[in-house]
């Protein structure tokens, strides 16, 4: 709801500037770009997911028990890391 009442805000300040760079938001379709052509990049907080288990009385994060799930907290972590980076496509 909120963001209609902010493109309602953005169509009727009739600022041309504005309107044209609302019509190409619009009136675009977002696909995935590559580190070499991108409008914009975005990363995350990393919220990897490593739980304690109890073994012989003590807590170890599973990772060092599991070399899989080592390398799938790796490949998580190098993932978030990269990012995602995302392409504006005109359709006009």
């Amino acid at each position: 709801m909120k963001r209609i009442y902010v493109i309602r805000l953005l169509k009727d300040s009739g600022d041309r500037d504005i309107l044209a760079m609302l019509h190409t938001l619009l009136n675009s379709k977002v696909e995935t770009g590559i580190p070499s052509c991108y409008d914009v990049h975005q990363t995350t907080k990393q919220r990897l997911i490593d739980p304690l288990v109890i073994v012989s009385g003590q807590l170890v994060p599973v990772s060092y028990l599991s070399t899989s799930t080592k390398m799938l907290t790796e490949q998580a972590k190098q993932t978030i890391e990269r990012g995602t980076y995302i392409k504006v496509c005109s359709h006009s």
